[in-house]
């Protein structure tokens, strides 16, 4: 039994150690301890925090095929991916936006946009509100 799962991932709930798909040593990134069969798991998404299957034939992609780290898991399910995926897009482009004076207007609507949307503002949108908060009091003033 590989004790890996549990070991390398707090969000992995359970392991189906029933069925294992033989790994190919020499194609996984190097580690201290490589991984010689995969094992389907279910795995808690951070952010929903509803449960998803990481399987060993994904498993066997991300660490024979992408050379992730042995010790690497999903953290999010595939809709909170694919949210995260456009978050990260719209990021891009706000940043990009707002670095040109005469679009800050447009790229304030927009943040509004998302927020609406969302229901919250991610992490990388802080520095932009704040500057966009400083330059709205300095046009009050």
């Amino acid at each position: 039994m590989n004790h890996h799962y549990t070991y390398s991932s707090p969000n992995v709930i359970k392991v189906n150690y029933n069925f294992p798909l033989k790994a190919d040593l020499d194609r996984q990134s190097e580690s201290v301890i490589p991984l010689e069969n995969y094992y389907d798991c279910t795995v808690k998404c951070e952010y929903c925090k509803t449960n998803f299957e990481f399987t060993r034939e994904e498993q066997k992609y991300w660490y024979e095929d992408l050379k992730f780290n042995l010790s690497s898991f999903p953290r999010l399910c595939k809709s909170c991916k694919k949210i995260e995926k456009e978050l990260h897009n719209e990021i891009n482009y706000i940043q990009t936006q707002f670095l040109k004076e005469s679009k800050r207007k447009k790229v304030e609507e927009y943040l509004d946009k998302i927020i609406k949307s969302y229901g919250f503002i991610p992490s990388e949108f802080k520095r932009i509100e704040k500057e966009i908060r400083k330059s709205r009091t300095k046009n009050c003033n």
